[in-house]
């Protein structure tokens, strides 16, 4: 019931953010959408993981095929909070030329390959498989952790190659991006039965929204009264 409790709060935490970006229509900026792409992949993630709790076991033909979808629908989503972020910090960044073509297909395919291993293993029992006791490990269950640890080790190589880019502030907030979700996975691997993955994303998320995003925002406005007060100077 706590983990039933807690996925439910971070959806409405998750919602936040959307909120935001689409007041004032602030997702029409390419930063943005990314951002977006986050908090709504976040949220699908969170409700693909909410039957694997209500539904501790499944003696039912039903509530196989429910938990079975569900989780197949936990581990996509999974893939696309990964993707939206790289993609979100390689704007953020403005990562050009060789690098960001390297990024995008470095992304596509670890991206990739979490997506294709969740479809086929209602098939292969690859990643994951349901008995009467619920949802249990398949013995490939590694690539699900090793694709979100290597998505983390490419934005921590961004971090310190565009460091000159970043404040301090900025640097700071953005490795606790990485830290807090590689913590929280590495205990739910430990210790399966808390749910703190995704309250692990979600926190993050707010983290990123709140001390990076909204300074980002304030320096972008900033910057276009810079430039409004200057074409006015022009004219005059």
């Amino acid at each position: 019931y706590a983990n039933i409790a807690l996925d439910f709060f971070c959806i409405v935490l998750s919602i936040l953010p959307i909120v935001y970006l689409i007041s004032n229509r602030r997702y029409h900026q390419k930063l943005n959408q990314f951002f977006l792409g986050v908090c709504i992949s976040n949220i699908l993630m969170i409700l693909g993981d909410l039957p694997d709790w209500i539904l501790p076991t499944a003696a039912e033909a039903p509530e196989k095929a429910v938990l079975l979808i569900a989780t197949t629908f936990y581990y996509v989503a999974s893939a696309f909070v990964l993707y939206f972020f790289i993609r979100y910090i390689m704007e953020y960044l403005q990562v050009t030329n060789r690098v960001k073509n390297f990024c995008q297909v470095y992304t596509l395919v670890l991206c990739s390959i979490q997506a294709i291993f969740a479809v086929i293993s209602p098939f292969t029992k690859a990643v994951f498989y349901i008995t009467d006791d619920g949802y249990q490990r398949g013995p490939l269950f590694l690539v699900t952790q090793f694709v979100p640890l290597l998505c983390y080790l490419l934005f921590t190589v961004l971090v310190i190659l565009y460091r000159k880019k970043l404040r301090i502030r900025e640097i700071v907030f953005f490795i606790l991006y990485i830290i807090i979700p590689l913590g929280c996975g590495a205990v739910q691997m430990t210790m399966r039965g808390i749910a703190l993955v995704n309250a692990g994303v979600t926190v993050s998320v707010l983290i990123a929204l709140m001390n990076v995003q909204f300074e980002h925002e304030v320096i972008m406005k900033e910057q276009e009264k810079e430039l409004a007060e200057r074409r006015i100077d022009i004219m005059l």
